[in-house]
């Protein structure tokens, strides 16, 4: 996970292999959505600029909670909050870090419920986690919130036991959802602006064990979608004749997948975010 998350396999590295990315794309200029993670915490591909990617849970809870005995208070609570937090100033310590922080969660809770209300999808999402994430990505792009980076998790792939049921689920979950999310984006002519990368942090390998599953393994594929890609399989068929310890050989180092898309989509400059230049793929149109 450390060295799929930082791109250093020698795990030397402390940020994330988005992190400079994200700090271009985070500001408290009013751009508090330029990075967005989906889940519990920040990821650490995303870890960690000055002023970090917004972390939220689920659109319901990205926003200053109401306490429940007095629910009709919630806009006194907020107001209380922001007048609190103007008292801690610069010069003290962390103070502007933490009035960015403060202000960019403020702007950014209000910029999203704005953008979810004003969102009307032009196909149903999977209520799953994965399809409602990816509907409040397609939420964010439409609205023109500078969203740059969004990162979502779809767990539940540590299949050792009982493997071919779940797999098909799982993949079924992401076709699912990815499929919403191609469509909703098309209708709305975004898709050439959208690129879409999946990782794994471990492949599997190729012989069942005795629970009707597979264990850790090295080699895994990775999924490009988009208007941009060029459809197709990169790489060589994975020979089963030709295994590296009961593991697929991998031909393609996972970091020129990452050049790829810091080089031709980010804007990005590949050598300086990942220590050194890696091969790019011809994936890409345009």
């Amino acid at each position: 996970m450390d060295i799929w998350q930082t791109a250093d396999p020698e795990r030397g590295r402390q940020s994330g292999w988005l992190s400079k990315i994200v700090a271009g794309a985070v500001d408290s200029q009013g751009h508090p959505l330029g990075a967005v993670a989906l889940g519990a915490r920040l990821p650490p591909a995303l870890c960690c600029p000055p002023n970090a990617a917004a972390v939220i849970g689920g659109p319901e809870a990205f926003r200053l909670g109401a306490d429940p005995r007095y629910p009709a208070l919630r806009a006194a609570r907020q107001t209380t909050l922001e007048r609190l937090y103007r008292t801690y100033r610069p010069p003290a310590p962390y103070a502007a870090v933490f009035e960015s922080a403060s202000v960019g969660a403020a702007v950014g809770m209000a910029q999203l419920q704005q953008a979810l209300g004003a969102y009307r999808p032009a196909v149903d999402y999977p209520q799953t986690a994965l399809g409602v994430g990816l509907g409040l990505f397609a939420a964010l792009i439409d609205q023109g919130l500078g969203l740059r980076v969004g990162y979502i998790i779809q767990g539940g792939y540590d299949t050792h036991a009982g493997q071919a049921r779940t797999h098909e689920a799982l993949l079924q979950a992401l076709g699912d959802a990815l499929a919403a999310f191609y469509a909703d984006l098309r209708a709305r002519g975004h898709l050439d602006r959208v690129l879409v990368l999946t990782w794994s942090e471990f492949g599997r390998r190729v012989a069942e064990n005795g629970s009707r599953g597979t264990d850790h393994g090295t080699a895994a594929p990775m999924f490009l979608l988009g208007g941009r890609v060029r459809g197709g399989l990169y790489g060589s068929p994975p020979d089963l004749g030709q295994l590296d310890n009961g593991n697929l050989k991998f031909e393609t180092d996972f970091r020129s997948v990452y050049a790829t898309v810091l080089e031709s989509w980010l804007g990005a400059d590949a050598g300086q975010v990942l220590g050194r230049r890696f091969p790019t793929l011809t994936v890409l149109r345009g």
